[in-house]
C-alpha cells in the first residue's frame, strides 16, 4: 500500500485516538498506518498544543476557516460531521 507525504486531518486525529486514548501501542499504529512513531508523536503535540487547526495540511480540502478555534470536538461527534459532510 502506498501512502501520500502529507496525511489527511483524519488520519492524523485517528492515530492520536487509538494512541493516546484506546490504549493502543504507537509502534502497532505506526506499522498500521504507514507513518513513523516519531511523526504520531509530531502531530500529538501540534494537537496538545494548537488543536485542530494545527493538523491540517495546506491541501486538505476543509477551509480552515470551518474549524471553530476552541471548540473541542469529540472523536465520535468529529466522524460524525466527516460521514455526512457537515
Amino acid at each position: 500500500m502506498e501512502y501520500p507525504h502529507t496525511s489527511s486531518i483524519e488520519v492524523k486525529l485517528n492515530a492520536i485516538k487509538r494512541c493516546f486514548e484506546l490504549g493502543e501501542s504507537v509502534k502497532s499504529v505506526s506499522e498500521d498506518i504507514g507513518y513513523t512513531r516519531a511523526t504520531i508523536y509530531q502531530w500529538r503535540k501540534k494537537y496538545l498544543s494548537k488543536g485542530r487547526i494545527a493538523l491540517i495540511n495546506r491541501k486538505d480540502n476543509i477551509k480552515r476557516e470551518k474549524i471553530l478555534e476552541g471548540t473541542e470536538l469529540s472523536f465520535s461527534e468529529l466522524e460524525t460531521k466527516k460521514k455526512y459532510n457537515l
